[in-house]
């Protein structure tokens, strides 16, 4: 939450009737306080110090400690029941009510009240609905996307052709804001494994009631991670390159890399700042080193650089 506040989730249990746990900080990790989490809760996250929400990643439908939504209004001390995903309800349904059941889900919240789910399918045939919420979780409505002048999005509104044992693929990440009302939302989309990704960005300038596309779509020949620094910001990152966009004129344009050495391990970025950090074999060592950079990759510094002696066992 800031340099103070965390949450870290420690246990789940597939035992409906065993509560997990959990523990919380609010001092900067120095002195950490147990905290009960409801049964199957495998995720949580907060926008305050007060007000947080619980649930499973990959709902079962036979157990509905497992399609629970929960939420906590002191910092997770207590947590009440907000509502229950329906087996029922068709996953894309229009009209408004309580969460479809689907395969898995992810929880993004602004407010108390205002937050949205991401339904997607872990099997078959790729699909992603994203529904909001105005009453913090108890009832919800789908969000539809418009789509981009370049044509529809596999998956979006329209089936794809192809299923996951083909290479297809769809992922909708909740919003992401950088203030009270401006925010981006990102959909990558692979329609099969010789196809190249596309990564499609949305912003909203009212607080997410409104999402219209922002930039032409970026594709990617590799699998990519996507950090979004800001709205006008972008980084794709695999094993071996970090590539910054910026937009343009509404355009999102290539800019220069990173000069680094290794193989990625992992790409972070927090505000204006980005991490890289790689690692690689010389002889029997390993080199780690890790980039930084202040100004939204415009300038690397090397702040890192070490070789270490990996562990054997004998």
């Amino acid at each position: 939450m800031d340099d103070q506040t965390a949450w870290v989730a420690l246990h789940t249990s597939s035992d409906p009737h065993t509560y997990g746990s959990a523990m919380r900080t609010t001092g900067a990790g120095k002195h950490w306080t147990d905290l009960r989490l409801p049964p199957e809760v495998q995720y949580i996250t907060f926008i305050d110090h007060q007000h947080g929400w619980g649930w499973n990643l990959n709902p079962i439908s036979q157990i509905e400690s497992s399609r629970t939504i929960y939420a906590t209004a002191d910092g997770g001390t207590t947590w009440n029941s907000v509502s229950v995903m329906d087996p029922n309800r068709q996953p894309g349904a229009t009209t408004t009510g309580t969460l479809p059941l689907d395969d898995a889900l992810d929880l993004q919240f602004v407010t108390a009240q205002h937050g949205w789910a991401i339904l997607s399918a872990t099997n078959g045939i790729p699909h992603t609905y994203l529904y909001q919420t105005q009453d913090g979780g108890k009832t919800w409505t789908l969000q539809q996307l418009p789509q981009p002048a370049s044509g529809p999005i596999s998956g979006i509104n329209v089936p794809m052709h192809e299923d996951k044992s083909a290479g297809a693929n769809l992922v909708v990440r909740p919003p992401q804001f950088f203030g009270p009302q401006a925010g981006i939302l990102s959909v990558m989309s692979q329609q099969n494994a010789r196809s190249p990704l596309k990564i499609y960005l949305y912003a909203t300038n009212d607080g997410g009631q409104n999402w219209l596309p922002l930039g032409n779509t970026i594709e990617s020949t590799s699998q990519v991670n996507l950090l979004i620094l800001d709205t006008s910001h972008v980084f794709l990152a695999d094993r071996t390159e970090v590539t910054p966009y910026t937009l343009i004129n509404n355009q999102w344009q290539k800019q220069p890399p990173p000069k680094i050495t290794g193989p990625i391990t992992f790409v972070t970025a927090n505000g204006s700042h980005v991490w890289i950090h790689t690692q690689q074999t010389s002889g029997k060592q390993i080199v780690e080193t890790l980039y930084m950079s202040s100004d939204k990759g415009n300038s690397w510094q090397q702040i890192l650089h070490k070789t270490v002696n990996p562990f054997t066992l004998t």
